[in-house]
């Protein structure tokens, strides 16, 4: 009884200097919930209150950077793969690719405007590139 006592009071000075539960946790060996039950109705200073803060912006920061850098990895890998299935384009295709791309992103000749010339907007370079091509 006295070891958990013990653990009690190390639990709740580690909490009012500012530690995490995980670190806490790591410390006195004690599960999260029992730690949540101890530390409940700790009064946090402003200071402790400060630490934890940063330590929670720095877990975002860092959660963010990783997800960031996972979904980099993933559309390189889909880019690759799909460069991979994608055979050499014949000149027939490419011009019937590029009619498609203006049926959708090109600006119509208006009924009495013989207008000439061509438009395409897009944001994609990849789609502007391959239609000036």
């Amino acid at each position: 009884m006295k070891a958990k006592l013990d653990e009690k009071n190390i639990a709740v000075r580690l909490r009012q200097k500012g530690y995490s539960y995980s670190e806490i946790k790591n410390v006195t060996n004690v599960s999260k919930s029992s730690l949540s039950v101890w530390l409940r109705n700790i009064e946090l200073g402003k200071e402790a209150k400060r630490i934890l803060r940063s330590k929670l912006q720095s877990t975002f920061l860092f959660g963010a950077r990783a997800r960031h850098n996972q979904k980099i990895m993933k559309l390189s890998q889909i880019q690759k793969e799909s460069i991979a299935q994608i055979p050499n384009i014949s000149e027939e295709n490419l011009f019937l690719m590029g009619i498609m791309l203006y049926w959708a992103e090109g600006s119509k000749q208006k009924i009495g405007d013989p207008a000439q010339r061509v438009e395409f907007s897009n944001s994609d370079p990849n789609m502007c590139r391959l239609f000036v091509r």
